[in-house]
Parts: C-alpha cells; sequence; structure tokens
C-alpha cells in the first residue's frame, strides 16, 4: 500500500507539473517518433530484498513513440533479479509512458504504467523442512503484476543520455541507467515517408524547428507548422539546408514530407 500511495502521489506532482510547461502535447527533443527509445539499468530495492541479494534487479525495456498527436509512447521489456541464490524473479512487461515536455532541450519527464506477468522460482518456494532448516522443492510461480512510476531522462546529445524512474515499473522501487535514442529530433510530433532529393516538401509534424546548422544542437531561428511547404536547398545527410518563406536553416528530414 505504501508503495502505491508514493506512486500516486508523484504522478499526480508531476500531472500538476505539466500545466505549467510551454509545450506538453510536443515532443521534448530529441525525441522523435520515428525512433525507439532503450533504457538498460539496474534497481534498487525490491518487494524480496528482505531474503538477502544475489543478482540486483537488471533491466531493458523499449519505447516507441507513437504519432497520435499527444507525446504518448508504448513498448516493453524484461527485468531479472536473483535473492541469496534461493529464489529469481523475473518480469515481462508491457508500458505506456506520457512525455511531458517543459521546453528543456534533452529533458524527458514522464509517468509510465506497466502489466505482465511476473515468473518467480526457487528453492524459497518450496516446503520449509524444520529438520534440515533448508526449503525443499524447487517451484515455478507465475504471477500477473502492475506497476506505475515517475519517470525522467536526460539527453546529453541526440543518441545518449541516463534516466531513471521511481516506482514500481520494473521489480525494483528505484532503477537508474543508460538511455539511447536516435532521433535528432526537431522537435515535431510526426514521421515522414521522405526521400534524399532536392525539391519542394511539406512539414509533417505539428511544429519543426529550423535551426542554423546542421544539428539539433545550434540555435533556432524559426518555428514551421504541419503542411507549410519548403523548399530544399541541400538534402545530403540527415539534416536538410531549407527555405521556407523567409526562414531559411536546417531542419532534420524525418519531419519533411514530398509535396
Amino acid at each position: 500500500m505504501k508503495k502505491i500511495v508514493v506512486c500516486v502521489v508523484l504522478l499526480f506532482c508531476l500531472g500538476a507539473g505539466s500545466l505549467f510547461a510551454q509545450d506538453v502535447l510536443s515532443w521534448p527533443e530529441p525525441i522523435s517518433p520515428v525512433h525507439p527509445i532503450i533504457n538498460v539499468g539496474v534497481g534498487f530495492g525490491g518487494a524480496y530484498m528482505f531474503i538477502g541479494m544475489g543478482v540486483p534487479p537488471l533491466s531493458l525495456t523499449v519505447d516507441f513513440p507513437l504519432n497520435a498527436g499527444i507525446p504518448l509512447s508504448v513498448g516493453g521489456g524484461v527485468a531479472f533479479a536473483s535473492y541469496a541464490n534461493i529464489l529469481s524473479e523475473l518480469f515481462i512487461t508491457g508500458r505506456v509512458a506520457l512525455h511531458l515536455n517543459f521546453g528543456v532541450r534533452g529533458l524527458d519527464i514522464y509517468p509510465v504504467i506497466s502489466l505482465g506477468p511476473a515468473i518467480l522460482w526457487g528453492d524459497w518456494l518450496g516446503t520449509y523442512n524444520y529438520w534440515t532448516g533448508k526449503y525443499e522443492g524447487n517451484t515455478t510461480y507465475v504471477t500477473f503484476g502492475f506497476g506505475t512510476a515517475a519517470g525522467i531522462r536526460y539527453f546529453f546529445n541526440d543518441n545518449v543520455g541516463i534516466w531513471a524512474e521511481a516506482g514500481y515499473s520494473h521489480i525494483s522501487y528505484i532503477s537508474a541507467g543508460v538511455t539511447f535514442t536516435f532521433g535528432g529530433g526537431g522537435g515535431g510530433g510526426g514521421s515522414s515517408g521522405s526521400s534524399s532529393s532536392s525539391g519542394r516538401y511539406v512539414v509533417n509534424s505539428d511544429t519543426l524547428n529550423v535551426r542554423s546548422g546542421p544539428s539539433a544542437d545550434n540555435a533556432v531561428v524559426g518555428v514551421l507548422t504541419r503542411g507549410t511547404a519548403v523548399q530544399v536547398l541541400d538534402s545530403s545527410g540527415t539534416w536538410w539546408r531549407i527555405r521556407a518563406g523567409n526562414i531559411t536553416g536546417y531542419v532534420n528530414s524525418s519531419f519533411l514530407a514530398r509535396n
């Protein structure tokens, strides 16, 4: 009950804080709906820690951002831990997260809900023999787990960052580690089927930042909205040089579609 109360309070605080965000309904950079987000980490604390720790809680999750008008991601993952060599736990989870954009590049704050089967096995689930002082029989037990957590990511660049989640989204109360994505996003919320050739395109994203140079680290010189026609001046690489009205600069080609 205590962990549920903590999770609810954290999620409420995040929801209330989102009211002050500048652009809650767009993806925080560098996340974009065309690239997955991969989390690898280790956990601290868990329901069976009182037995003694063997292998600490290890987790791997993948989130797939959706082009759904709001920054939702769906995904899944696995988490494993063992306790004092007499109990092991495997949690196979599906997850849904809402990503809040506070206008700080690289910062991703999100509440997440996870659910899936939890598999436990080991001598500890067997029968305790008072004569020998040991558990007898290796038993497997399967249950269905549900969890909520508040998460935070911070990307150092377009590909690598760190993350942490507090709650119970895996098999530990706190998890942290390294996160990866391949976005280099332009602040948008859409995908595209564009090809690398010069010509006329339209913006296929709710908003798209135009930057002074060919990377997300450069300054924003303008913002385009969905459907805006642009002329591609240079289509080499991922970042294309474009012109739209009186704005000239670089955008991520993932957010352009051929007109």
